[in-house]
């Protein structure tokens, strides 16, 4: 009985870790600290009645829980209360997807729901 609670735990333990990303909401403050440090930012304005953010962010779980990217970071900005942000990275519309590596803007996408290009957009910054 104790092996098989030690192996639960450790699968238990070992899936946590397999799933370490979390999406963050956007402060300026962590998208600075970031950049500075030259970490890979994904970007993600999202809208929660938006259909085409929610098939994003499913393609996202999809993605990062098949790859590994330990030093990414994904942002979330809402798009309906963070205005001024999404004015700020020049984002008009909502389900964009904008890829950073430490200062520089990599790749932006618009509405792209396709698994293999956002893995591709992720792999630019990383």
């Amino acid at each position: 009985m104790k092996k098989h609670f030690a192996l639960f735990f450790l699968a238990l333990i070992a899936s946590f870790h397999a799933s370490a990303w979390v999406i963050k909401p956007f402060t300026t403050a962590e998208f600075e600290h970031l950049k500075q440090n030259n970490k890979p930012v994904l970007v993600h304005v999202h809208a929660v009645w938006c259909p085409t953010c929610s098939q994003q962010s499913l393609k996202l779980d999809r993605i990062l829980s098949k790859n590994r990217y330990d030093e990414l970071t994904i942002l979330r900005v809402n798009f309906d209360n963070q205005k001024d942000i999404a004015k700020q990275l020049k984002v008009l519309q909502q389900s964009v997807l904008i890829m950073y590596k430490g200062k520089t803007e990599k790749v932006r996408s618009i509405g792209d729901t396709r698994e293999d290009s956002i893995k591709s957009m992720i792999d630019i910054g990383t």
